[in-house]
């Protein structure tokens, strides 16, 4: 089933989840039992006060019972039934109720019945009216507690959807909004701490849980996962492969896991260690997690084989350094302990990108392409470590990177954008072609997400420039991993075609 037609089941559940808190919070162990108390205490004092009403009679142990009953919704509007509507009213054919009723002739039975109704309208007054507005207090904050607790990533997930990728996302994650945004309800983003703004725009106003949001440090912690239940709805059919034997015709599926350690809106800080908001501990304490969660169904029997994919997308050439002072790669490290089954490097790609445009420029100017002079492009950003990055990236390669304030800088040169946000960037491109610093067709956006994208939509003077979105870069390498997976390959087999892929460039010109 897909999202379109399991909302239209979603909004019966929602209301039927609405309803259970109702109930749940109306019959609250304290509450009840002061209600139950209340009433008890009214029903007593009710029968009291019918056996004062009435005459020595076979009848009358009943009728102060059914006497008793009918005063408690009464004593909520301090009313009193009348005894002898209940006697007519009361019908019981084997004996007369003749008699058995009486009339409060004395001024001392007439003030004992009105200390009674006195005192069973004041108990079950205060308690009836109280229990009446909070039981109507429940039912108007309940919806709003509800989407509260979707917003805050809380709330079990529905059912409904075949076929879902859990994404540990850190605090912030480009790739992940961008794959929301392709996916939709198919992706199952975890974020730390809090989402609200990622959540926002794809809950449908707080009414139906997308994702899951945990403490931060505390991905192991299973309290933290209380309702998040993964299910074999979000399990992915693996398609055997060509040459596959009998042994392997079974049928497989998939539970796809993914995490997102590169640095969000941070791109070109890979390798910086304080930028990484999810760590490859937490992202190992997440996958143990995810599967413990799931381990009802990741097993493998007579008729289908079960199994989880771990994927991790990272600076595979970023180092750890141990107490005893020995540095790992972040790759190392990861495949010697096994915390995934396949890495995907986030620099390289990134780097593919940026010279894929320099060559585009070179090829505008008509320039050939073996010169005497290396390429030149204009690096225009405010970060001192972003402009180091980039030009040692692109010096490896024979490219040469000017700062914007070199004298030898002219319109002419090629020229890559980058600020610390999206924005930003969107921002000083349009301002740079503003001024004439640069040709339009010449200008590239180094973007890290795609609402960069939509942004420059809005800059008529943007539309002939080019831009890379590393999220959408990202989010490519994630899907064709689901696709081979999918394909029946092995995970080795998946870890050295990506290693050996031209990754596929979001490149728009």
């Amino acid at each position: 089933m897909d999202a379109g037609a399991a909302r239209g089941n979603w909004e019966w559940l929602m209301r039927q989840r609405v309803a259970e808190t109702i109930v749940d919070r109306t019959l609250d162990p304290t509450n009840t039992i002061a209600l139950g108390v209340s009433a008890v205490s009214v029903f007593s004092i009710a029968f009291a006060e019918g056996w004062l009403r009435t005459c020595p009679h076979p009848l009358r142990w009943r009728f102060c019972t059914a006497y008793a009953r009918a005063q408690l919704l009464p004593s909520i509007i301090w009313l009193t039934a009348d005894p002898h509507d209940i006697a007519d009213s009361w019908s019981v054919k084997s004996k007369s109720t003749e008699g058995l009723v009486r009339t409060a002739t004395t001024a001392t039975l007439r003030r004992r019945l009105f200390f009674l109704q006195c005192l069973r309208s004041v108990i079950f007054g205060f308690v009836g009216i109280a229990q009446i507005l909070r039981v109507v207090d429940i039912a108007s904050s309940s919806k709003t507690e509800y989407q509260h607790k979707v917003m805050s990533g809380k709330e079990p997930l529905m059912s409904g959807i075949q076929g879902r990728v859990v994404r540990l996302a850190g605090k912030t994650s480009d790739v992940t909004e961008c794959s929301l945004a392709r996916h939709g309800f198919h992706i199952v983003p975890v974020y730390e701490n809090k989402a609200e703004d990622v959540f926002a725009d794809y809950t449908h106003n707080g009414n139906y849980p997308v994702g899951w949001v945990v403490n931060e440090g505390l991905y192991g912690i299973q309290r933290c996962w209380e309702g998040f239940k993964p299910t074999e709805e979000w399990l992915f059919p693996v398609n055997p492969p060509a040459n596959a034997t009998p042994s392997q015709q079974k049928p497989r599926r998939l539970l796809i896991m993914e995490a997102d350690c590169s640095v969000g809106e941070e791109s070109l800080a890979l390798g910086s260690e304080r930028f990484h908001d999810l760590t490859l501990s937490e992202t190992a304490q997440g996958f143990a997690m995810i599967k413990l969660l799931a381990s009802s169904f990741l097993q493998k029997n007579a008729e289908t084989e079960t199994d989880a994919l771990r994927v991790i997308l990272m600076d595979t050439d970023a180092h750890i350094t141990s107490g005893g002072g020995n540095s790992v790669s972040n790759r190392a490290f990861v495949e010697q302990r096994k915390d995934a089954d396949v890495s995907l490097d986030a620099r390289r790609p990134l780097i593919n990108a940026i010279q894929h445009w320099v060559d585009s420029c070179e090829k505008k100017t008509g320039t050939p392409s073996q010169q005497a002079c290396p390429p030149e492009v204009v690096f225009d950003t405010d970060n001192t470590e972003y402009f180091t990055t980039v030009k040692d990236w692109l010096s490896s390669s024979g490219c040469k990177v000017l700062d914007r304030h070199d004298a030898s800088v002219t319109p002419d040169h090629p020229r890559l954008v980058y600020c610390n946000t999206t924005h930003e960037t969107v921002t000083a491109a349009s301002s740079i072609l503003h001024a004439g610093l640069a040709n339009p067709d010449k200008v590239g956006l180094l973007l890290d997400n795609a609402r960069g994208v939509r942004d420059m939509k809005h800059h008529p003077e943007l539309l002939s420039a080019s831009y890379i979105c590393s999220a959408a870069i990202y989010s490519d390498m994630f899907e064709e991993v689901r696709r081979l997976a999918c394909e029946g390959r092995s995970w080795p087999e998946i870890q050295t075609l990506m290693d050996n892929k031209n990754t596929r460039v979001h490149l728009e010109l």
